[in-house]
């Protein structure tokens, strides 16, 4: 639910009624089925407790799904994040004053990570320390992208260090490693469709084969 984006406050509610209603879909559905075959009440009983589990399983596999296709265009946002950070950086702002710029700005560019920064933002405005905010998201995120950004960030706000440095060759080397693995995709799609097409017969021999054999 954290990777999902609903594990703020405001959502909690949002998931529990989610949650709920996959499971009261399930038993529905058990019940139905169960009544259309003339079941007894045993049978009945079974049928619902199937149902219910089936829709809190499928919910559980669709948040899943849906988190790591998040989590997806969260890693795909983060090289051109990491550019405006610097750029904001460089041109004077505190490091808070930069994530709220992005948070309130960047939402048509970066939109998941923005959403991120609004969180952590809301968090230092009730006293959190940024560094420890920041570890907060890195903790709920679990992801190895996003844990290099706020490493580096956490570093730099308390340690000190060249902004420019740390924060272009972290881009750097996130946009070579997306760069590699859509190559690897793209590669593995060329040869799912080389061996499709060796495979399957050409249009010449299709028509070979209607056509009826002479005596």
């Amino acid at each position: 639910m954290a990777r999902l984006g609903w594990a703020r406050s405001g959502s909690v509610w949002l998931a529990q009624v989610a949650w709920a209603a996959a499971i009261a879909a399930g038993v529905f559905v058990g019940l139905v089925w169960a009544l259309s075959q003339g079941a007894s009440a045993y049978q009945t009983a079974v049928a619902c407790l199937a149902g219910g589990a089936a829709g809190l399983i499928g919910f559980k596999r669709w948040v899943l799904w849906q988190a790591e296709r998040r989590m997806a265009r969260i890693r795909a946002e983060l090289p051109l994040t990491i550019r405006l950070l610097r750029l904001l950086l460089n041109s004077g702002l505190a490091y808070e004053m930069a994530f709220r710029r992005v948070a309130e700005e960047g939402v048509d560019v970066v939109p998941e990570v923005s959403r991120e920064l609004d969180g952590v933002l809301r968090r230092t405005g009730t006293g959190m320390p940024l560094s420890q905010s920041l570890s907060l998201m890195q903790k709920r995120l679990d992801d190895a992208d996003v844990s290099r950004l706020t490493g580096v960030l956490v570093q730099l706000i308390s340690m000190g260090g060249s902004i420019d440095r740390s924060l272009i060759n972290l881009a750097e080397d996130l946009e070579k490693r997306r760069e590699s693995m859509l190559r690897e995709q793209v590669n593995k799609s060329a040869g799912k469709m080389s061996c499709l097409l060796y495979t399957s017969p050409s249009p010449r021999d299709r028509t070979r084969s209607r056509m009826p054999s002479s005596a």
